[in-house]
Protein backbone atom coordinates (compact mmCIF):
# COMPACT_ATOMS: atom_id res chain seq x y z
CA UNK A 1 0.00 0.00 0.00
CA UNK A 2 1.44 3.35 -1.06
CA UNK A 3 0.00 6.41 0.75
CA UNK A 4 0.03 9.55 -1.38
CA UNK A 5 -0.36 12.35 1.14
CA UNK A 6 -1.82 12.11 4.68
CA UNK A 7 -4.87 10.02 5.60
CA UNK A 8 -6.57 11.96 8.45
CA UNK A 9 -8.06 9.44 10.90
CA UNK A 10 -11.03 11.67 11.72
CA UNK A 11 -12.18 11.67 8.09
CA UNK A 12 -11.86 8.03 7.09
CA UNK A 13 -9.98 4.77 7.60
CA UNK A 14 -6.37 4.90 8.70
CA UNK A 15 -3.58 3.18 6.83
CA UNK A 16 -3.57 0.48 9.53
CA UNK A 17 -7.29 -0.15 9.01
CA UNK A 18 -6.83 -0.34 5.24
CA UNK A 19 -3.97 -2.82 5.47
CA UNK A 20 -5.67 -4.97 8.10
CA UNK A 21 -8.79 -5.21 5.93
CA UNK A 22 -6.77 -6.01 2.80
CA UNK A 23 -5.02 -8.80 4.71
CA UNK A 24 -8.37 -10.29 5.80
CA UNK A 25 -9.98 -9.89 2.38
CA UNK A 26 -7.15 -11.38 0.32
CA UNK A 27 -5.25 -13.41 2.91
CA UNK A 28 -1.87 -12.00 1.94
CA UNK A 29 0.79 -10.13 3.86
CA UNK A 30 0.38 -6.39 3.40
CA UNK A 31 3.16 -3.84 3.79
CA UNK A 32 3.06 -0.05 3.79
CA UNK A 33 5.52 1.94 1.69
CA UNK A 34 6.83 5.40 2.65
CA UNK A 35 4.27 8.17 2.10
CA UNK A 36 4.67 10.24 -1.06
CA UNK A 37 4.04 13.99 -1.19
CA UNK A 38 1.30 14.51 -3.82
CA UNK A 39 2.65 17.98 -4.66
CA UNK A 40 5.98 16.42 -5.65
CA UNK A 41 4.51 13.81 -8.01
CA UNK A 42 5.50 14.29 -11.63
CA UNK A 43 2.04 13.70 -13.05
CA UNK A 44 -0.42 15.66 -15.15
CA UNK A 45 -2.81 17.84 -13.19
CA UNK A 46 -5.91 19.79 -14.07
CA UNK A 47 -8.66 21.86 -12.50
CA UNK A 48 -12.04 20.36 -13.35
CA UNK A 49 -15.37 21.84 -12.30
CA UNK A 50 -13.45 24.10 -9.94
CA UNK A 51 -11.45 21.36 -8.20
CA UNK A 52 -7.88 20.06 -8.60
CA UNK A 53 -7.31 16.55 -9.92
CA UNK A 54 -4.35 14.22 -10.50
CA UNK A 55 -4.06 12.04 -13.59
CA UNK A 56 -4.48 8.45 -12.37
CA UNK A 57 -2.97 7.00 -15.55
CA UNK A 58 0.23 8.98 -14.95
CA UNK A 59 0.33 7.75 -11.35
CA UNK A 60 0.17 4.14 -12.54
CA UNK A 61 2.93 4.84 -15.07
CA UNK A 62 5.14 6.08 -12.23
CA UNK A 63 4.24 3.12 -10.01
CA UNK A 64 4.98 0.30 -12.45
CA UNK A 65 8.81 0.54 -12.25
CA UNK A 66 8.55 0.85 -8.43
CA UNK A 67 6.60 -2.38 -7.84
CA UNK A 68 8.72 -4.29 -5.28
CA UNK A 69 10.20 -7.55 -6.54
CA UNK A 70 8.61 -9.51 -3.69
CA UNK A 71 5.13 -7.94 -4.04
CA UNK A 72 2.26 -9.33 -6.04
CA UNK A 73 0.71 -5.89 -6.51
CA UNK A 74 0.82 -2.31 -5.25
CA UNK A 75 -2.05 0.10 -4.65
CA UNK A 76 -1.76 3.82 -3.97
CA UNK A 77 -4.29 5.65 -1.81
CA UNK A 78 -4.84 9.40 -1.74
CA UNK A 79 -7.28 12.13 -0.79
CA UNK A 80 -6.57 13.84 -4.13
CA UNK A 81 -9.34 13.60 -6.72
CA UNK A 82 -8.46 11.51 -9.78
CA UNK A 83 -9.19 11.34 -13.51
CA UNK A 84 -7.85 8.85 -16.09
CA UNK A 85 -7.84 11.08 -19.20
CA UNK A 86 -9.52 14.19 -20.58
CA UNK A 87 -12.62 12.28 -21.71
CA UNK A 88 -13.57 11.45 -18.08
CA UNK A 89 -14.86 13.69 -15.31
CA UNK A 90 -13.31 11.49 -12.59
CA UNK A 91 -12.63 7.95 -11.40
CA UNK A 92 -12.90 6.54 -7.88
CA UNK A 93 -9.92 4.34 -8.71
CA UNK A 94 -7.95 2.80 -11.54
CA UNK A 95 -5.99 -0.45 -11.82
CA UNK A 96 -4.12 -2.44 -14.44
CA UNK A 97 -5.04 -6.12 -14.61
CA UNK A 98 -1.69 -7.36 -15.93
CA UNK A 99 0.78 -4.79 -14.59
CA UNK A 100 -0.46 -5.16 -10.99
CA UNK A 101 -0.61 -1.50 -9.96
CA UNK A 102 -3.61 0.54 -8.95
CA UNK A 103 -4.69 3.74 -7.23
CA UNK A 104 -7.87 4.96 -5.54
CA UNK A 105 -9.07 8.19 -3.98
CA UNK A 106 -11.05 9.03 -0.85
CA UNK A 107 -12.03 12.45 -2.26
CA UNK A 108 -15.49 11.66 -3.65
CA UNK A 109 -16.25 9.18 -0.89
CA UNK A 110 -16.60 11.92 1.74
CA UNK A 111 -19.72 14.14 2.05
CA UNK A 112 -17.51 17.22 2.28
CA UNK A 113 -16.69 16.86 -1.41
CA UNK A 114 -20.34 17.61 -2.19
CA UNK A 115 -20.72 20.38 0.38
CA UNK A 116 -22.81 18.20 2.67
CA UNK A 117 -20.65 17.67 5.73
CA UNK A 118 -22.14 17.91 9.24
CA UNK A 119 -18.72 17.68 10.84
CA UNK A 120 -16.62 14.72 12.00
CA UNK A 121 -19.14 12.21 13.34
CA UNK A 122 -18.93 8.45 13.86
CA UNK A 123 -21.64 7.94 11.24
CA UNK A 124 -19.75 9.87 8.56
CA UNK A 125 -16.50 8.08 9.33
CA UNK A 126 -18.28 4.70 9.15
CA UNK A 127 -19.77 5.65 5.78
CA UNK A 128 -16.43 6.76 4.34
CA UNK A 129 -14.72 3.67 5.76
CA UNK A 130 -17.23 1.35 4.10
CA UNK A 131 -16.87 3.13 0.77
CA UNK A 132 -13.06 3.20 0.91
CA UNK A 133 -12.73 -0.48 1.78
CA UNK A 134 -15.11 -1.42 -1.03
CA UNK A 135 -13.23 0.66 -3.61
CA UNK A 136 -9.85 -0.59 -2.45
CA UNK A 137 -10.85 -4.27 -2.61
CA UNK A 138 -12.47 -3.67 -6.01
CA UNK A 139 -9.29 -2.19 -7.47
CA UNK A 140 -7.07 -4.88 -5.95
CA UNK A 141 -9.49 -7.47 -7.35
CA UNK A 142 -8.72 -6.11 -10.82
CA UNK A 143 -5.03 -6.73 -10.19
CA UNK A 144 -5.82 -10.42 -9.66
CA UNK A 145 -7.19 -10.47 -13.20
CA UNK A 146 -10.90 -10.04 -12.36
CA UNK A 147 -12.78 -7.73 -14.72
CA UNK A 148 -16.04 -5.92 -14.04
CA UNK A 149 -18.74 -8.40 -13.03
CA UNK A 150 -22.01 -8.58 -14.98
CA UNK A 151 -23.33 -11.78 -13.37
CA UNK A 152 -24.68 -10.67 -9.97
CA UNK A 153 -24.67 -7.79 -7.51
CA UNK A 154 -20.99 -7.85 -6.68
CA UNK A 155 -18.06 -5.91 -5.30
CA UNK A 156 -16.58 -6.15 -8.81
CA UNK A 157 -19.50 -4.39 -10.54
CA UNK A 158 -18.49 -1.24 -12.40
CA UNK A 159 -19.89 2.09 -11.20
CA UNK A 160 -20.07 5.58 -12.65
CA UNK A 161 -21.53 7.41 -9.66
CA UNK A 162 -21.44 7.35 -5.88
CA UNK A 163 -25.09 6.29 -5.76
CA UNK A 164 -24.35 3.32 -7.99
CA UNK A 165 -21.29 2.40 -5.94
CA UNK A 166 -23.24 2.58 -2.67
CA UNK A 167 -25.80 0.07 -3.99
CA UNK A 168 -23.14 -2.58 -4.54
CA UNK A 169 -22.15 -5.10 -1.85
CA UNK A 170 -18.70 -5.14 -0.28
CA UNK A 171 -18.31 -8.82 -1.13
CA UNK A 172 -17.59 -10.62 -4.41
CA UNK A 173 -20.41 -12.68 -5.89
CA UNK A 174 -20.01 -16.50 -6.09
CA UNK A 175 -18.47 -16.25 -9.57
CA UNK A 176 -15.86 -13.64 -8.62
CA UNK A 177 -15.20 -15.29 -5.26
CA UNK A 178 -14.34 -18.49 -7.13
CA UNK A 179 -11.99 -16.53 -9.39
CA UNK A 180 -10.32 -15.01 -6.35
CA UNK A 181 -10.07 -18.42 -4.70
CA UNK A 182 -8.45 -19.85 -7.83
CA UNK A 183 -5.80 -17.12 -7.68
CA UNK A 184 -5.18 -17.23 -3.93
CA UNK A 185 -6.24 -20.66 -2.68
CA UNK A 186 -7.51 -19.34 0.68
CA UNK A 187 -9.64 -21.28 3.17
CA UNK A 188 -13.15 -19.75 2.71
CA UNK A 189 -14.15 -20.29 6.34
CA UNK A 190 -10.93 -18.77 7.69
CA UNK A 191 -11.36 -15.83 5.32
CA UNK A 192 -14.90 -15.16 6.53
CA UNK A 193 -13.78 -15.43 10.16
CA UNK A 194 -11.06 -12.85 9.53
CA UNK A 195 -13.53 -10.54 7.79
CA UNK A 196 -16.05 -10.94 10.61
CA UNK A 197 -13.43 -9.75 13.10
CA UNK A 198 -12.58 -6.79 10.87
CA UNK A 199 -16.19 -5.69 10.46
CA UNK A 200 -16.83 -5.84 14.20
CA UNK A 201 -13.65 -3.87 14.88
CA UNK A 202 -14.64 -1.23 12.30
CA UNK A 203 -18.23 -0.98 13.50
CA UNK A 204 -19.68 -2.21 10.18
CA UNK A 205 -22.52 -4.14 11.76
CA UNK A 206 -24.50 -5.05 8.62
CA UNK A 207 -21.38 -6.44 6.96
CA UNK A 208 -20.53 -8.46 10.09
CA UNK A 209 -24.07 -9.89 10.11
CA UNK A 210 -23.77 -10.90 6.44
CA UNK A 211 -20.50 -12.73 7.08
CA UNK A 212 -22.01 -14.47 10.10
CA UNK A 213 -24.72 -15.82 7.80
CA UNK A 214 -22.08 -17.26 5.47
CA UNK A 215 -20.29 -18.89 8.40
CA UNK A 216 -23.57 -20.38 9.63
CA UNK A 217 -24.17 -21.80 6.17
CA UNK A 218 -20.67 -23.34 6.09
CA UNK A 219 -21.17 -24.81 9.56
CA UNK A 220 -24.43 -26.43 8.46
CA UNK A 221 -23.15 -27.69 5.13
CA UNK A 222 -22.83 -31.51 4.84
Amino acid sequence: VLPVGPLPAELGPTIDELTSYAHAFFGLEVRVLPTLDPTALEVTRRVHHGGPQLNATDILDRMEPQLPDDAYCMIAVTWSDLYPDDTYNFVFGLARLTHRVGVFSFARLHPDFYGDYPGPTAEVRELVTRRALAVMSHEIGHMFGIGHCVSFACNMNGSNSLEESDRQPMHPCPVCLRKLHLALGFDPEARYEALEAEYHRLGLRSEAAWVEQQLAFIAGAP
